[in-house]
């Protein structure tokens, strides 16, 4: 009887400890998952909202959300991208409209993000806004979750 006893308690103890394991697991897949979500946001007002009057601050902060390949490509690029906005005296204004999560798998994830930008140059000015769809490859670093890709999608 007190063998019984004890087994049932055993087996209550693991079945507390396995449920309570289950459910810090699920918030922290919660917590993770919106953690990629508001990057791709962030990122997204980032790569869309630009301005000839402050763009070196404003390529200063795509090059600190990014990281890998995309980032050594963007910093090689940015002095010409620099020149083209100044000379054009471009300006584009992103409003987000959705952010999903297509993915998510350890440390990385691939967002989808809807927006409707707003640009204007010396040539155009004021122009309609334009939807893009844009898929984000984010991956969480050690200083947070920094952009590894991006690609327009059609």
């Amino acid at each position: 009887m007190f063998l019984l006893g004890l087994v049932m308690v055993v087996a209550m103890v693991s079945v507390v400890l396995w449920t309570l394991h289950r459910d810090h697991e699920a918030r922290r897949l919660v917590a993770q998952r919106e953690a990629f979500l508001a990057a791709g946001r962030e990122a997204a007002i980032y790569l869309t909202t630009l301005d000839h009057t402050r763009i070196e601050a404003d390529v200063a902060r795509i090059l600190d959300m990014t990281t890998g390949t995309f980032r050594d490509g963007f910093e090689q690029r940015a002095p010409a991208f620099i020149d083209v906005i100044r000379q054009n005296q471009s300006s584009s204004t992103g409003r987000i409209t959705e952010v999903g999560l297509e993915s998510m798998e350890g440390n990385a994830a691939r967002v989808l993000v809807a927006a409707n930008i707003v640009m204007s140059s010396k040539a155009h000015p004021n122009q309609p806004p334009k939807p893009w769809r844009m898929r984000l490859d984010l991956r969480e670093e050690g200083d947070g979750v920094k952009v590894a890709d991006v690609r327009l999608v059609p």
